[in-house]
C-alpha cells in the first residue's frame, strides 16, 4: 500500500511471509479429498506491514453430499485458533495458520467486517487498498467477493459492502473514487466493472 500524497502518514510496505510453515501431526483418519497448499503467518509481523491471509471454506453443494456419505472430510477447520487442519492420511496431518479462519457458516457480512473492512478504512484514510479472491473454479469467490445480494441483502459480497461504505463516507465536491474489479483467468484479464 502507498500513501497519498495528500495526507502525511508514513509509508506502508506489503510483503508476503517467509519462512516454512507450521506443522503439526496427529492421526487421522482416511481421506478422500485433497488439497496443495502452505501459508505460514508471522505472529511478530505488523498488521500494517505485511499481506493478511484469511481462508473460507465452501458449503458443500447439494450433489457432493451423497457422493461423500463414506468419507471423512481432509479439511477441519479451528477458526478459534485461526487454524486450518489438513489430513494427508491415517497417519498424519497438518496444520496451517492464517489471519482469519471461515467456516462453511460464517456470514457475508462476518467475512466483510474481518477481511475488507480494515482495507475499506485505510482506503479512506488515503491508503491504497486491494482484496484480492483465490481459489479455484466453483471455489466461492464470486459468491464472496462479488454476490449483489438482490433477493436478500444479508448475501451481499465484499465488493458491494465496500462499495456502500465508501459511497457513504465520501463528499461529492472533494472526492474521487477510482474502482476495478479484475477478474484474472489466463491469458486473459478482465475488468468485471467494464464488460
Amino acid at each position: 500500500m502507498a500513501s497519498n500524497p495528500q495526507h502525511h502518514r508514513p509509508s506502508l510496505r506489503s510483503q508476503v511471509p517467509q519462512g516454512p510453515p507450521s506443522r503439526s501431526r496427529s492421526k487421522a483418519p482416511s481421506v478422500r479429498r485433497s488439497a496443495n497448499f502452505r501459508v505460514s503467518v508471522d505472529d511478530a509481523d505488523s498488521d500494517s506491514e505485511r499481506v493478511r491471509v484469511s481462508i473460507r471454506l465452501r458449503p458443500r453443494n447439494p450433489g457432493d453430499l451423497p457422493s461423500d456419505a463414506d468419507f471423512s472430510d481432509c479439511i477441519e477447520l479451528q477458526p478459534e485458533m485461526k487454524r486450518l487442519k489438513l489430513r494427508k492420511n491415517n497417519w498424519s496431518s497438518e496444520c496451517f495458520r492464517f489471519d482469519e479462519v471461515f467456516s462453511e457458516t460464517a456470514s457475508q457480512k462476518r467475512v466483510y467486517e474481518a477481511v475488507a473492512k480494515p482495507v475499506v478504512e485505510s482506503v479512506l484514510n488515503g491508503y491504497n487498498g486491494t482484496v484480492m479472491a483465490y481459489g479455484q473454479t466453483g471455489a466461492g469467490k464470486t459468491y464472496t467477493v462479488g454476490h449483489l445480494g438482490r433477493d436478500d441483502p444479508s448475501e451481499r459480497g465484499i465488493m458491494v459492502r465496500a462499495m456502500e461504505d465508501i459511497m457513504a463516507s465520501v463528499t461529492s465536491t472533494s472526492d474521487i473514487v477510482s474502482v476495478s474489479y479484475l477478474q484474472n483467468l489466463p491469458p486473459w484479464c478482465k475488468d468485471r466493472l467494464h464488460d
